[in-house]
């Protein structure tokens, strides 16, 4: 018999391969199977477990989490809606641009636009009980004046005409962040204005479109929102652009269809109010173009050419004949202010402060009435208003139509 074959098939492997072919490969296994034995039962019932019973406890943490969500939904739809006031002012709805003469002339008519009043910071401000109350009828005292957009020159005439200066339409809002936004409209830009008048950024008419036929984006207006927001509007491409701070813009979205109609303002809802198709009257519409409200009158008598918002979802319109009047949340006509005689202008912007006192400008002037349509003052302005709005501490901005802007507060009354 061979020697060899008493070695096992291993030793042979050992024997006669070389270390090489020996060398290990991780995909080498060595399969071992085992016969002959039974698997292993478990000796043990398996183990249940069981859950501690909290059934009080649970349910009485489900009740007071479900009451104490239940009242402060209540207390802030009420808050929301008017019900209960936070103001440390006395809250008197019932005065609210009403006729009645037997009002107090010091009494503190606070249901107005706080979205136009700003603190030293307006962030996250919602309680105007803080801000200073003025009476207007001492008269307006001038601060400062900022200019936003220099005038180039004059127009080019015809022969035996005088030249006519440039306009600078200039209008200014205040941002939640306390500095302000400013649209030259003639020019289609848009400006960054920090709290003291400088400006921080530009932005002009720029081109839109891929090559071939490109459109001309030029912004034309401002509105602001009860919620302080604000809202830049474009043309060319029509489209909106909301902002709080100079930083950015939050959102940017294109106008409805219809887009063309003239845009009055913005509510918190960021729904626009515009001006009727049929011409007559206005309506408020979503960012799709969705009806919300409609207030539309058979004549022109009651469509506006600015609309202020008011607390509560009210808003104060005036006409291109001079009617002042308010409409209720419901779309109606509430109340009809006053009417400025045409013979004075044509309003051309309407701002209300935090008495009440409706500030109006014109052509030639800039007037203010109490909160029943009684003019407390006017005085001559002769560079056009263009825009109002109000901050911090009761002033005043003015934008005219020479590409500034003029702050102004309430003179004190003189001491005898």
């Amino acid at each position: 018999m061979d020697k060899r074959s008493d070695l096992s098939t291993d030793q042979e492997d050992y024997l006669f391969d070389t270390p090489i072919e020996r060398e290990f490969k991780p995909s080498q296994k060595r399969i071992v199977s085992v016969s002959g034995y039974k698997p292993v039962e478990p000796t043990l019932p398996p183990y249940k477990y069981r859950k501690k019973r909290k059934g009080p406890w649970n349910k009485v943490l489900v009740a007071t989490i479900t009451v104490s969500i239940f009242f402060a939904g209540a207390i802030a739809f009420s808050s929301y809606a008017g019900i209960i006031s936070f103001s440390a002012k006395p809250f008197v709805e019932s005065n609210l641009f009403a006729g009645d003469d037997s009002v107090e002339k010091d009494a503190y008519i606070i249901d107005r636009t706080e979205d136009l009043f700003v603190a030293d910071s307006i962030a996250g401000a919602s309680n105007t009980s803080h801000l200073v109350a003025h009476k207007w009828e001492q008269g307006l005292l001038l601060e400062q004046t900022w200019t936003i957009s220099e005038i180039p020159g004059y127009e080019a005439s015809e022969e035996g005409e005088a030249p006519k200066e440039i306009k600078r339409s200039i209008q200014i809002i205040p941002l939640l962040s306390g500095d302000f936004l400013a649209v030259s409209q003639e020019e289609g830009i848009l400006k960054g204005i920090d709290m003291t008048g400088a400006i921080v950024w530009s932005k002009g008419p720029e081109e839109w479109g891929v090559s071939g036929d490109r459109v001309l984006r030029k912004w034309t207006s401002l509105a602001r929102s009860e919620n302080g927001r604000v809202a830049a509007f474009t043309e060319g491409i029509e489209s909106v652009v909301w902002w709080s701070n100079l930083q950015r813009p939050f959102e940017e979205h294109p106008l409805p269809e219809e887009g063309s109609a003239i845009i009055l303002g913005v509510t918190a809802n960021n729904e626009f109010i515009r001006w009727h198709e049929s011409g007559f009257g206005f309506e408020i519409v979503n960012k799709y173009g969705d009806m919300v409200k409609e207030i539309a009158t058979d004549t022109t008598y009651y469509t506006p050419i600015a609309i202020q918002p008011l607390l509560q979802k009210r808003l104060l319109a005036a006409t291109l004949e001079g009617l002042v009047y308010v409409v209720g949340t419901e779309g109606q006509i509430e109340r009809e202010v006053g009417k400025l005689p045409l013979e004075r202008g044509i309003i051309q912007a309407l701002a209300v402060d935090l008495e009440g006192y409706i500030f109006l400008g014109t052509e030639r002037e800039l007037i203010v009435w109490s909160s029943r349509g009684k003019e407390v003052y006017a005085m001559p302005f002769e560079n056009s208003v263009a825009s109002l709005a109000f901050l911090e501490k009761g002033k005043l901005l003015v934008g005219d139509r020479k590409g500034q802007v003029h702050v102004f507060t309430a003179k004190e009354p003189q001491s005898l």
